[in-house]
């Protein structure tokens, strides 16, 4: 992990910004994904999945999917 954290920091900005651009994409591909498979009683469940951005303890940002 500490070897990944490198070379992102390594990365020029621009680089950093479409790894990141990627990222979001990525996320929002899983939320659909699973909001579409939950089940749909009142929809309380799939209105409830989402993604946001968290500090790791690592200094590396992590995309954590919820459900709350």
């Amino acid at each position: 992990l500490e070897r990944i954290k490198r070379r992102f920091r390594a990365l020029p900005p621009l680089a950093q910004r479409y790894v990141t651009d990627a990222m979001v994409q990525g996320a929002n591909e899983i939320v659909a994904a699973q909001k579409r498979a939950a089940p749909v009683d009142d929809g309380d469940l799939r209105d409830a999945i989402h993604w946001m951005w968290r500090k790791s303890t690592l200094a590396l940002k992590q995309i954590a999917i919820r459900v709350w």
